[in-house]
């Protein structure tokens, strides 16, 4: 093999390594985060009435008898605690 062979070739698998690290930046495996998140429907009740119904996002938290919680609207997180009868239904994936 030449010189410029051995450049070229050199030149050609940075490249590939840059356009890869670009593609794994800029394009993550949405699928793949949302497959192993937990998705929560959490429902509040009141003398029986629904008073309250939320997507959850992730896992909540037990804090003695609250129940913490995220939810996405658009591009922002909110989180949310509850207190009293209420029921969580964990999304299979």
């Amino acid at each position: 093999m030449t010189k410029e062979n051995l450049k070229t070739i050199a030149l050609i698998i940075l490249s590939s390594f840059l356009l890869w690290g670009y593609v794994r930046d800029n394009y993550p495996a949405e699928n793949n985060k949302k497959s192993s998140e937990i998705n929560e429907n959490i429902k509040l009740y009141s003398n029986g009435k629904l008073i309250g119904q939320w997507e959850g996002i992730g896992e909540g938290n037990f804090d003695g008898q609250t129940y913490t919680f995220k939810t996405n609207r658009g591009a922002y997180t909110h989180q949310y605690r509850i207190k009293g009868d209420f029921i969580i239904e964990t999304e299979p994936h």
